[in-house]
């Protein structure tokens, strides 16, 4: 199983101050334990030997709120660490899918507009680089970004979908994430 996370998963996940109010992209629940939530899915993907993948954007947004710069390359660091985790990056194929990825209503609105906010934003390179890196699952907290990657096949989790009583549960040959968790194995 390969997992790609947005950046609002992989702030839980790393531990990095921030939001610890998400909602369910669904229900607009708020989420309890978002943090316990995301170390449970680490555990998880540890356990299994699955592949959590990392874009590059995600990290990015995520060290623009790190405001100490030289903690980056401990972050940077701790990701290279986890026997789990693979960085991805915008390559030439993410680029076309995310081309591609513009509908007709979508690329009116882009021509001949100045506003940055009218581009390419992350959320479509994430996206996008989910398509080229075969992965099975987005996991955000991300509503737009949630819609947008449903509607072209993706796979839409979120930390809602990991049990929030992670200590009574067991490891099990038939389990997928956001069923199951173990809290035994951390970090390699």
């Amino acid at each position: 199983m390969r997992l790609v996370v947005d950046a609002n998963i992989l702030m839980q996940i790393l531990k990095v101050g921030g939001r610890n109010d998400l909602v369910c992209p669904r229900t607009d629940e708020v989420i309890d334990n978002p943090e316990g939530r995301a170390e449970a899915l680490l555990d998880l993907m540890n356990t299994k030997a699955d592949r959590i993948l990392i874009p590059t954007p995600a990290l990015s947004e995520i060290l623009v709120r790190v405001e100490d710069h030289t903690l980056h390359r401990e972050y940077l660091s701790v990701i290279n660490s986890v026997a789990c985790f693979d960085l991805i990056n915008f390559d030439a194929i993410s680029a076309i899918n995310c081309a591609q990825l513009v509908n007709n209503s979508e690329l009116k609105q882009l021509k001949g507009v100045d506003d940055p906010k009218k581009k390419i934003s992350f959320d479509r390179q994430i996206i996008a680089m989910t398509q080229a890196y075969g992965g099975d699952e987005l996991w955000t907290h991300d509503k737009k970004m949630l819609a947008k990657a449903e509607a072209v096949g993706i796979v839409v989790k979120s930390l809602a979908d990991v049990a929030s009583n992670m200590s009574q549960l067991e490891l099990t040959e038939e389990a997928t994430p956001g069923e199951v968790v173990s809290m035994a194995s951390r970090r390699n």
